[in-house]
């Protein structure tokens, strides 16, 4: 777990911490394992407050345009979250000295009525954490949150 500094797990509870802070209703953080991310979802009333809190934490927003121009870490989370389509968002801040960087990802759902938001890291790197190492950061995050 020392390829993760101080900083950036700060950074990682503080955005938990403020989504959960500004939403008007019970926001109960949980875990995508798939992509090793803390995950909420929320309804879209909640747009506008997402958005701002997103873009206060993180230094870059990606949509479906600016994707192209983003880094190649960014693009390979973007395929992960199987692509930006219109109205989603690809949030990052700017990288450590290790090479990771956090982001969040703010995707509405079809239906209109709900929002998905994944936060975790990626790496400009080979080094990527372990899944167990990212698990147990996740889980820490999640419990201090709770």
């Amino acid at each position: 777990m020392s390829a993760v500094t101080k900083d950036l797990l700060e950074s990682f509870q503080k955005v938990l911490s403020d989504l959960r802070k500004a939403i008007d209703e019970d926001v109960f953080w949980s875990w995508d394992g798939r992509l090793q991310a803390a995950f909420v979802v929320v309804h879209t009333g909640h747009s506008r407050v997402v958005n701002d809190i997103l873009a206060r934490s993180f230094e870059n927003r990606w949509d479906i345009e600016s994707i192209q121009k983003a880094p190649p870490y960014v693009r390979e989370a973007v395929d992960a979250l199987v692509g930006l389509r219109e109205r989603q968002f690809m949030y990052t801040a700017e990288p450590d000295d290790g090479g990771r960087t956090l982001y969040g990802a703010y995707w509405p759902w079809a239906n209109g009525d709900l929002i998905s938001i994944r936060v975790s890291f990626l790496s400009t790197e080979n080094d990527r954490l372990s899944q167990d190492e990212q698990t147990a950061l996740l889980n820490r995050t999640l419990e201090s949150n709770h």
